[in-house]
């Protein structure tokens, strides 16, 4: 469930872009290129449990990046979080149990999967002043 403030700019982002409407609310979640890759992440697999440490490992990025990422998405509500009582660095994050978000992300992965003009218009709306609103 991405709360309401994505769903304002959800329609606008993906029809500026050409993309599945599904996917603007995403997209606006992402809010850059770390994100889009932490939510194809969780696309694909939707059973993921890790922390930040752990998805910065998986995707090769800097832990910097991925923490603000994961901190966005949290937000919006496409993740939960549990901090573990003694450090903070040891937060889980996980897909937000939600039928409507399985959909969007299983719509995302198949748009990056489907070819370079699809991704390329998936980075687009990443840098769609829409998205940034």
């Amino acid at each position: 469930m991405v709360q309401e403030a994505a769903a304002d700019t959800g329609g606008t982002v993906s029809a500026t872009v050409g993309l599945d409407p599904c996917l603007g609310r995403l997209i606006f979640a992402a809010r850059g290129e770390t994100g889009l890759n932490v939510l194809l992440l969780f696309g694909r697999d939707p059973l993921t449990c890790d922390t930040a440490q752990g998805i910065a490992m998986r995707l090769q990025y800097p832990l910097a990046e991925v923490s603000q990422a994961l901190g966005s998405l949290s937000e919006c509500g496409v993740l939960h979080s549990s901090t573990g009582p003694a450090d903070a660095a040891k937060t889980s994050y996980w897909l937000a149990d939600d039928a409507e978000l399985f959909s969007r992300l299983r719509c995302l992965v198949e748009t990056y999967m489907a070819g370079p003009a699809e991704r390329r218009g998936l980075f687009r709306a990443l840098s769609s002043p829409e998205t940034m609103a």
